[in-house]
């Protein structure tokens, strides 16, 4: 029988964005474990040794965190799916370089699962990985939406809500 290890950062993201994940392998007979790393370095540790130890299970590592976690112990088989690297490319500073150069020296041809295009455009274009967009997911802005239009009107102003995450 298929087993599936997913790994978080935490209970709460478990419990609130990863349960779609779990449904889905549940109806298709997958055994299905969750992994939560919790704060700390002793919990990131604990969840290293247990990522380890899951080398049988089809492995699911959620967030940037979380995949340069593990990236030292993944293997081709394990799927990282990244919710959002915004933050972490913002800004080409040392943290952005050595992040870089660790995934180059860490990916082996793991399946890449992002929510973001702007995240598929990164990895492919400046990273040359493969990677594939959950349709659904994330946010998809960019000049050709009426909202963003460039006018010379400095009097126009347009007023844009967007929630990205209505948790409760």
């Amino acid at each position: 029988m298929t087993e599936v290890t997913l790994f978080s950062r935490d209970k709460r993201s478990s419990d609130l964005f990863r349960r779609t994940w779990m449904n889905a392998f549940a109806r298709q007979h997958i055994t299905v474990k969750a992994v939560n790393r919790g704060y700390g370095l002793v919990f990131a540790f604990t969840a290293a040794l247990k990522f380890i130890r899951a080398k049988n299970s089809i492995r699911v590592v959620f967030g940037t965190s979380e995949i340069l976690l593990y990236s030292l112990f993944s293997k081709k088989s394990d799927v990282w799916v990244f919710t959002g690297m915004g933050r972490l490319f913002l800004r080409k500073n040392y943290v952005y370089v050595i992040v870089k150069n660790m995934f180059h020296i860490l990916y082996r041809s793991q399946t890449i699962i992002v929510l973001n295009v702007d995240d598929q455009v990164f990895l492919e274009q400046k990273m040359g990985f493969k990677s594939y967009v959950l349709p659904g997911e994330g946010y998809a802005f960019g000049p050709e939406m009426p909202f963003l239009a460039k006018t010379d009107d400095i009097t126009s102003t347009k007023t844009v809500a967007y929630v990205g995450r209505l948790l409760r």
